[in-house]
This record gives structure tokens, sequence and C-alpha cells, in this order.
């Protein structure tokens, strides 16, 4: 019987394991088999290809193995490989690269709609002496100040192109120059250099080059009316532009713009000649911005016979002026607080035989206050001197703006505000202003 244990043992002790002596065989296996059982061990050893199987001794213990899995897709990405998944809306990962790269083609259609009522008192003109002719006018009424419509398109960051129709001139005697506002076509070969052409703005004051929705008061002021509008110093008009915008983003130069053109304002019906613009903006910082331009006319003369200028290809002397403008700004940003200060110079060349010089200067400053997520209090003062003729004494006049603007997102603006426009003495028939003084409320809607 000893003999028996003992070549029991030896059996044992050299035959093959039938599993991988893992601590999960262990705690699975079943009660030790019956002597019987036993005997049967001692069978000859499998092969060698089911040796090789149970090598996984080094597999962590139950609670941190994962389960065996046959695919080799999920094991890779148990390893973290890059596998394909679905966004939100159950799309794959490709579809939704897809979807997030920019559109070669853009296409946008926006309105904006402004109108108000207003109460208005204005002097009576004066002769030559200086006494009042007439009565004084006393008016309330509504108002549209603006209409509009625009359609811009655009393709990836080379071409773009806008058009924008003005329709609240259809209520009165509209020219084309008058209903039509921009009609242009972009080329950006680098945003440093760009070629655009059609009906713009030419860069000549910083408050005309902003837009309505930017501007944060009603109307751009006496010397736009007068500088800018009647003599065509800037505004829109037909011509071509070289023009671009740098933005390094380093001490020094966070922003730097230029732009150079060459129009003339056909559609108002200006004279015969070219205008020539010229505007640099430079950036220091992210809070201040400075803006300096010139620009020149080479503009039919007012007091020549135009069809004996028209008549010969080589124009006498008498039939053009040569005039010249030039405009210095300044604007600071700091949290909700915008401040602008500008001066503007320009020569008015429909005045009798000489091109005396007129004068600007406006500042104006509004902030911001924020009394919801997407509600603004913006309350806005502003200040203007002009000078319409730097020869005479009697051609000045001040402008006062105040009011508190009401923003909720960029879709609606109301405009509660109050303007006051004195001469300064002495008042003559020579200046172009009369005393006056406007209250209103305004709402903007944009879409």
């Amino acid at each position: 019987m000893g003999q028996l244990s003992l070549i029991l043992g030896l059996a044992l002790t050299l035959a093959p394991p039938s599993s991988a002596p893992s601590d999960i065989v262990e705690i699975t296996s079943p009660q030790p088999p019956a002597p019987s059982e036993i005997v049967e061990v001692a069978t000859p050893a499998p092969p060698a290809s089911e040796l090789a199987q149970p090598v996984e001794t080094t597999t962590p213990s139950p609670a941190l193995a994962p389960a065996p899995v046959a695919n080799p897709d999920a094991d890779a990405a148990v390893e973290g490989a890059e596998q394909p998944d679905e966004d939100k809306q159950g799309k794959p990962d490709s579809e939704a690269k897809k979807a997030k790269k920019p559109k070669k083609y853009e296409f946008k259609v926006g309105a904006r709609v402004i109108a108000g009522g207003r109460l208005r008192y204005i002097e009576p003109r004066l002769d030559s002496e200086g006494s009042r002719i007439g009565q004084p006018e006393r008016k309330g009424s509504l108002q549209l100040r603006q209409a509009r419509v625009k359609v811009s398109a655009k393709y990836l960051d080379v071409l773009s192109a806008k058009v924008s129709l003005e329709f609240s001139d259809l209520l009165g005697s509209p020219s084309a120059g008058d209903v039509l506002r921009d009609a242009w076509g972009n080329v950006q070969i680098h945003p440093g250099f760009q070629i655009k052409v059609g009906h713009f703005k030419r860069p000549y004051s910083r408050l005309e080059l902003r837009g309505v929705s930017k501007v944060p008061m009603i109307g751009r002021g006496l010397y736009n009316s007068v500088a800018i509008e009647d003599l065509s110093w800037g505004d829109r008009a037909v011509g071509v532009a070289l023009w671009g915008k740098l933005e390094p983003m380093r001490p020094g130069l966070h922003e730097l713009g230029w732009s150079i053109s060459a129009s003339n304002n056909a559609l108002a019906g200006a004279p015969n000649g070219v205008d020539a613009h010229a505007r640099v903006t430079y950036d220091p910082t992210a809070w201040l911005s400075i803006g300096a331009g010139g620009a020149f006319k080479h503009v039919q003369d007012s007091l020549a016979n135009e069809a004996d200028c028209l008549a010969e290809w080589k124009r006498d002397a008498s039939c053009r002026r040569n005039v010249f403008g030039a405009t210095f700004d300044l604007v600071f940003r700091v949290k909700g607080l915008y401040a602008s200060v500008e001066t503007n110079l320009a020569q008015d060349w429909l005045f009798a035989e000489t091109s005396p010089w007129m004068l600007g200067a406006l500042a104006y400053a509004t902030y911001d206050f924020e009394v919801g997520k997407k509600t603004r209090l913006q309350p806005i003062v502003s200040g203007e001197f002009i000078d319409t003729n730097l020869s005479f004494s009697e051609s000045e006049a001040l402008r006062g703006v105040a009011g508190l603007n009401i923003l909720w997102t960029k879709r609606l603006r109301v405009m509660p505000q109050a303007q006051y426009v004195m001469p300064m003495a002495p008042v003559t028939s020579f200046n172009h202003f009369v005393e006056s003084w406007v209250v209103g409320l305004w709402v903007s809607v944009q879409l």
C-alpha cells in the first residue's frame, strides 16, 4: 500500500496540469477528484499546442482583469486606440468633422428698420442784418430713418460681395445714389492686401466709416452733414480701393490697417473729376486705436462753364479746382467704455472763387451696463464744434447730444435722445446753422 501511494504521488508530480495554475482555476475548481479520477490524470500529456496556451499566470486579479473578448477592435479600444464614434445626432465622427468644416459658399440676407417720433424746435433764419425772417418752427412728427435690406455673399476667404438698398429714400424724390447704398465686390489676396471695386464708403472720417448699427446716436453730426455729405468728402462713391488689415497680436502692434482709393460720387450727381483718399489705423494695444488720413479732389470748378470745359481733352486751369482734406482720430476701449475723439479738415470747393478750410471736432462716449444676459443699458454723451469757414468768424456752432440707449442682443435698440444746436455769436445769415433742439425716441430692429 505504501508503494502504491508513492507511485501515485510521483505521477501527480510529473503529470502536466490540465489548465493554467491561476487563481481563477483554484477558485472555480471543484473538490479534489476521487481516486478513480486520479488514475486518469496519469494519461499521456496533451499536445504541445495545448501546452502553449496556459501562459496567463501574469493576468491581474479577477476584480481588475477584463473579460476575454475575441474582437481585436474591442481590445484596441481598451488600449485607447481611436475608434469610430457617433456624435449627438448619431453621425459618425467622419461625418461630424465634415459638417464642422467651413463652407465654401456663404449667403446672408439682412434687414434693419429704424423708426420713431420726435419733437423739434427751430429758430427762424436771419437776414444780413441779423433780424429774424419768419416764425420759429415747432413740430412733432413720426420718422422713418432707415428701412434697409442687404445681401452678402462669400466664397471661402477669397471673394466677397455686398449689395444694400435704402427703401426709406423712396418716400421722397430719390436719386440712384440715395436708394443704392452698397454694391461692391472684394478680392482678398492676403488679409493685408485686398482689392475692392464698386460703390462703397471711402476711407475718411472714422465716425462715417462706422455702420449705423454701431453708431450710438441718431445722426452723425454737423460736420458730417456739410462736409462729408454735401461736399462729398466721404460717404459712398464709385471707385476702386486697395486696403488691408494685419493682426499680429504682439506687443507694440495689436492691429494695423490701411486703405487708399480713387473714386467719384457719380451716382449722386457729383461733378466731373476724381477723388483720392488714404487712411491708416494703428492699434498699439487692444484698448487704443489711432487713425489718420488725407483726401484730395481734382474737381470741376462750380463757376466754370461745363460745356466749354468738356469740349476739350486738355482742360483749362479755370475748369478745375484742386482741394484737400485731412482727418485724425483716437478711440479708447476699456471694458464697457467706448470713447472717440476726431478732428476733420476739408476745403469748401463750392465757395465763391476760393476754397476756404472748414473744421469739425467731435467727441462721444458710451458705457455699457449689463443688466441681464442679453440686455444692456448704454448712456451716451457727445459734443461737437464746427467752423464752416476758418476765414470768417460768423460760421461756428456747437452741438450736444445725450441719451440712454437700451440694447437687447444685437437685434433691438431703444434710443431716447436729446440734441441741442447753438450757433456761436455773432449769429448772422452767413452761418449755416440756427438754434434748434430735438427730443425723440427711436427704435431699431435688425434681422
